[in-house]
This record gives C-alpha cells, structure tokens and sequence, in this order.
C-alpha cells in the first residue's frame, strides 16, 4: 500500500512539496490533498496523534493522491512497525545522533535481508491478505526518513 511513485519521484530527484499535520481531522488530509501537497508528516512525536488515529488519517491522504510519512515518537522497533504497518509510505525517526541509531531505525523499518522488522502480511500495508512479494515491495517502496 506504499506510495511507489512518491519514493520513485524521491529517487529521481524530484522536487515534492508536503507539510505537518497536527489535527486529528481526515478532512484535514483530504484538503492538504486538494491543495495539491505531494505528502503530508503525522507528527505523533509532538502532536496528539497516534496509530488508530493515523490510520483513518493516512487513507484520507492517499484517496486524495497524498503519500502519508509518520512520524514516529522514538526510535523503537515497535514505533517504527506500527506505523508502517498502517500502510503508510514512509516513517521519519527523529533524534538519530549515532550511526548505531540509524542502523537501528533501517531494522525496523525493514524486513529480512534488509532489516528485522516484524512480519504480519495481514495488516493495512499489506492490503489485509498480504501476497507473495509483500516484504519485497515493502522493502522497496516504503521510505525511511532519519533525523540527524
């Protein structure tokens, strides 16, 4: 359920325009949509956001054409999953001050080869029923965004 053309215009070197979003309103990310935003950061490491909130949040965004990036309270291993799992595009971990926080935080974000994060094919990333290649296309599609 990541946003390929979002990571795929990333790794092109495209310019993409996007914003924080703080309100629990999922009119809120249909409007960032229609205002023409690329993608929108939940920040649930200030704001009042979390999981079961961000979900409804990230559908709204992606019906509108919007890559939803969460980002996550703390570099933990079930942060980083949780919101992932939700089906967002991609996950920004702030306060990463060590190559040992980064590496961590590629982990979780990543399965087997790349990383070890946890697998459940059955969640909203993997459209509730998984498929074949769903740690590959994760690998490949969802983007990790460190703070440095």
């Amino acid at each position: 359920m990541a946003n390929t053309t979002f990571r795929t215009r990333l790794l092109n070197g495209e310019t993409v325009v996007g914003t924080f979003q703080l309100l629990d309103s999922a009119m809120v990310s249909e409007m960032i949509g229609v205002a023409g935003m690329d993608f929108v950061v939940y920040d649930q490491e200030h704001g009042p956001l979390g999981a079961e909130t961000t979900l409804e949040l990230a559908a709204a965004a992606q019906n509108r054409g919007v890559a939803p990036i969460v980002r996550v309270r703390s570099n933990e291993e079930a942060e980083i999953q949780r919101a992932l799992d939700i089906g967002s595009a991609g996950v920004q971990v702030p306060q990463v001050e060590t190559e040992a926080d980064a590496r961590a935080a590629v982990d979780a974000a990543r399965f087997d080869p790349l990383g070890s994060r946890g697998l459940s094919q059955y969640v909203r990333a993997g459209d509730y029923w998984g498929s074949d290649t769903y740690t590959e296309d994760q690998n490949e599609d969802v983007v990790l965004v460190v703070q440095v």
